[in-house]
């Protein structure tokens, strides 16, 4: 016969784990959040140059006299008549029009500045100034010698020698 005491030693298995729901939504909400990050890693914004800021400069106090410098005086040396140098021949422009679709920057920097017209329901209701050096998203090319480009939802047609796009082209054609 069994013994009584031994039956009490005997343990039963534990009952399973129940998973709460707690630890499901948080599990989404960390998946959600690493595919936001990666989302807005690959669609930001491009930067716009760097400012620097303003110099400032001291002037004297009025009617403080200049302050006297002694400045060294050189003469040039005579030297021999320099052999002429080839003048460097400019690149011819490219036809963009001519070029393939892949080939063409998906941003440019301008060289001159524009003013981007703001419109709503047809009418203007201001402008953006874009100074030289600043980035601009191109769109499409308007015809040979014009080039479409947007900054800030506003877009606008401009020359192509008003931007870098000639040499980004050449760059990228150098390379494929």
């Amino acid at each position: 016969m069994s013994n009584p005491a031994r039956r009490s030693l005997k343990r039963e298995p534990p009952p399973p784990k129940k998973r709460s729901g707690i630890w499901i939504v948080i599990n989404l909400l960390l998946v959600a959040a690493a595919a936001y990050i990666l989302y807005k890693r690959e669609h930001a914004p491009a930067e716009a140059p760097e400012i620097p800021p303003p110099v400032s400069v001291s002037t004297p106090a009025p009617g403080t006299p200049p302050v006297a410098t002694s400045v060294p005086v050189t003469r040039p040396v005579p030297t021999a008549t320099p052999a002429l140098v080839a003048a460097a021949t400019p690149e011819p422009p490219i036809a963009l029009s001519t070029v393939d679709r892949r080939a063409l920057p998906r941003q440019v920097m301008l060289t001159k500045p524009v003013d981007f017209i703001l419109l709503s329901d047809g009418k203007q209701i201001g402008s953006i100034h874009a100074a030289p050096g600043v980035s601009v998203d191109f769109v499409e090319v308007a015809s040979d010698g014009e080039i479409e480009v947007q900054m800030g939802g506003a877009r606008q047609t401009i020359p192509a020698s008003d931007t870098d796009i000639e040499s980004r082209v050449r760059k990228l054609l150098k390379y494929q």
